[in-house]
């Protein structure tokens, strides 16, 4: 996963920078969105934490996601 790629985003996004940005070019990062509510002036340690979190999360919600499937498919196969 790119967390760069999603502390960059939130930077664009959410901070005043000294020059406009047009365009953020990002390669393998899961745009989904990030839940970060720090402040601009957060350290990179902070963000990574926080990027590293809500990455566990969402694996661990999609893990969940598959076994509930693979037991509806073991359900349908039972049935037949």
């Amino acid at each position: 996963m790119s967390q760069g790629g999603l502390i960059g985003r939130y930077i664009v996004e959410s901070c005043e920078t000294k020059y406009t940005v047009r365009n953020l070019v990002t390669i393998g990062t899961p745009n989904n969105g990030i839940d970060f509510e720090e402040n601009c002036h957060s350290t990179f340690e902070d963000a990574k934490k926080k990027v590293q979190e809500t990455a566990s999360k969402a694996k661990d919600e999609s893990v969940d996601k598959a076994k509930e499937v693979d037991n509806k498919v073991k359900d349908s196969d039972v049935k037949k």
